[in-house]
């Protein structure tokens, strides 16, 4: 049971299956990590590697998202205020008041 766990993780670790990866360190973890051999503490120490490589992937990844959505919204305001003004400067001109006076 214990030698197929770690088989599974390697395999696991080889074809790049985060998912995998994730559930099976969790099971060494859980199982076996009391007395780990120095090759299932080095299967073990990579895979933690790669768990703590994917959540950072994901995290940047994240806040890359939210930097996006924040820029595009800035963006969107900055359109609606100029149109704003925009509008504003039309009407005062059509009216004649373009704010100088001449006396």
């Amino acid at each position: 049971m214990r030698r197929e766990l770690f088989s599974q993780l390697k395999e696991a670790l080889a074809a790049h299956d985060a998912l995998q990866v994730r559930r099976l360190l969790a099971r060494v973890n859980a199982t076996a990590s009391h007395d780990l051999t120095a090759d299932e503490t080095s299967i073990a120490d990579v895979a933690a590697a790669y768990v703590a490589e994917q959540q950072q992937a994901y995290a940047e990844q994240l806040q890359a998202n939210a930097a996006s959505k924040l820029t595009r919204e800035q963006d969107a305001r900055a359109r609606r205020a100029a149109d704003r003004v925009q509008t504003l400067l039309a009407t005062l001109q059509r009216f004649g008041d373009t704010g100088s006076r001449s006396g």
